[in-house]
């Protein structure tokens, strides 16, 4: 599953079908755990150092004396400012090894404390074997993989289970914490291997057991190495189907502070790419080069989407969510390539603040007497909100205005699979902090909507969202709180 695209972009999944995902070429010995947590949590403090404000019960630092109130300062003779610099300090340390820290509570004189690590845990599902093992990258030095594989899988299919590669996103965070099974990533892989899945992460480099350079120093074809490993030997045939054989090349694009927003390719040669800046280039040997086409500051390019070489549409964001952003114009239309882009003037209903995401959608019609399929374009916006859904069948030239429910304050995605069954990302409040997250899926046309999923049987009847309340998919039930609004809970007894 790669959570990764405009607008966080969670509807763009790909899926590894055969059997479980093999761990890295180049294995020799098994990569040694890591030590694990002080079991205390911490805040900086803004004399320096950190102060502890919980220690859990039974863990190491317990039972070296730590309490409630102490300030840590240093970390075998090393000063230790900030929570980075203390869990970088850790992470050298073995199993069974012992640090030293200098604490101090108040304006009592500083104490040294002696605490012995113990192994790090590891994350257990139910129904499924749970594998650490590690790929070996180019550069020589091994990331850590964890593999869950069902024990019975009702999808199996000839002894081989439907697999899914899980991309991590930006931070520099370990994705082995099992000590936080609540974590939303943890759940989602959790809910997979419980449905029947394989499942399949990749920490990066410089993170929980993984070797290599410090997260944080590392660049983006770095981090992709980890994805593009070959298996070991016993893997699956090498296929496009299986992510872990896939290789990724950094494409010579324009330097740019910030993040490409969208890239899109009507063939293996033609492509275009859009960022932040209002700018887009376009490429006609498949990435190798790129040529600025089009230019127009205070504008935002989210998302891009073409029929053909020619017919095209661009997402602008629109003011009042990014600095720098003025351009109130949320659709432009190309019809030479990208050369040039106009205004789409022609959308019905309320204003559209900005588009995050499109689809293009083959829909069958009757062509003077032979079945045919004609492209509909559907928009949906925008990250912040206010949200809203269009789609033109003129090659967007003119938008009709759809309906979300009103569980979706703002959307950022959207994929459909036909012309009658799709998916928009939304979120429950413009606020992200205060958003309700969900993740369902059937192959029914039923909805539920949070910071995940809704599902509309058809993208151009306003009445066509409908709330799934009650209802269970991947071990994830959606329900109404009065006090939360739309909760989503995991049935660990499935």
């Amino acid at each position: 599953m790669f959570l990764g695209r405009r607008c966080t972009g969670f509807l763009h999944v790909a899926m590894a079908l055969g059997g479980a995902i093999g761990s890295g070429a180049g294995m020799q010995e098994p990569l040694e755990r890591r030590a694990g947590p002080l079991g205390v949590r911490f805040e900086p403090v803004a004399a320096g150092g950190l102060r502890i404000v919980e220690v859990l019960p039974g863990s190491p630092a317990a039972a070296a004396g730590l309490e409630a109130g102490f300030t840590i300062t240093k970390i075998d003779g090393r000063v230790t400012p900030t929570p980075t610099a203390l869990v970088a300090a850790l992470r050298k340390t073995k199993v069974g090894g012992r640090v030293l820290l200098e604490v101090h509570r108040g304006d009592e004189p500083p104490k040294t404390v002696a605490v012995t690590l113990g192994p790090a845990g590891e994350e257990q599902v139910p129904g499924s074997r749970v594998r650490y093992d590690s790929v070996t990258v180019p550069a020589g030095y091994r990331l850590r993989t964890i593999v869950t594989e069902p024990l019975e899988s009702p999808r199996a299919t000839a002894g081989r289970s439907p697999a899914v590669l899980c991309v991590q996103g930006i931070p520099c965070q370990s994705i082995d914490r099992p000590a936080s099974p609540d974590a939303v990533d943890t759940r989602i892989i959790h809910a997979l291997a419980e449905a029947g899945f394989v499942t399949m992460r990749v920490d990066k480099p410089g993170l929980g057991d993984s070797e290599g350079p410090p997260c944080s120093e590392i660049d983006f074809e770095t981090e992709l190495e980890g994805g593009g490993t070959e298996p070991s030997q016993g893997a699956a045939p090498s296929d496009h189907r299986h992510p872990a054989r896939l290789r990724w090349r950094k494409l010579p694009t324009e330097p740019y502070p910030g993040k490409q927003d969208d890239v899109f390719f009507t063939t293996a040669a033609t492509g275009w790419y859009g960022n932040g800046a209002g700018k887009v280039y376009r490429t006609n040997d498949g990435g190798a080069s790129w040529t600025k086409v089009w230019e127009k500051p205070g504008t935002f390019v989210r998302c891009l989407a073409f029929v053909d070489e020619r017919m095209g549409v661009l997402g602008n964001i629109g003011p009042g969510y990014f600095r720098g952003v003025s351009d109130e114009v949320p659709i432009y239309r190309t019809v030479d390539g990208g050369m040039t882009w106009v205004p789409a003037t022609s959308i019905e209903g309320a204003p559209v603040a900005g588009v995050c995401a499109f689809d293009v959608i083959p829909v069958p019609f009757i062509n003077a007497g032979v079945s045919d399929r004609r492209p509909r374009i559907v928009g949906v916006g925008r990250v912040g909100g206010p949200a809203a859904l269009v789609w033109s069948d003129d090659l967007g030239a003119t938008w009709k205005r759809g309906t979300l429910p009103p569980e979706a304050a703002m959307a950022f995605d959207v994929k459909f699979l036909d012309d009658s069954r799709g998916f928009v990302a939304a979120a429950t409040d413009a606020d992200v902090s205060r958003s309700r997250a969900a993740v369902p899926h059937d192959s029914r046309p039923r909805a539920s909507t949070g910071s995940a999923v809704s599902v509309s049987p058809s993208c151009h009847q306003t009445t066509s969202w409908r709330l799934t309340q009650g209802q269970t998919w991947l071990g994830i039930t959606v329900t109404r709180s009065p006090t939360r609004g739309l909760v989503a809970q995991r049935d660990t007894s499935t």
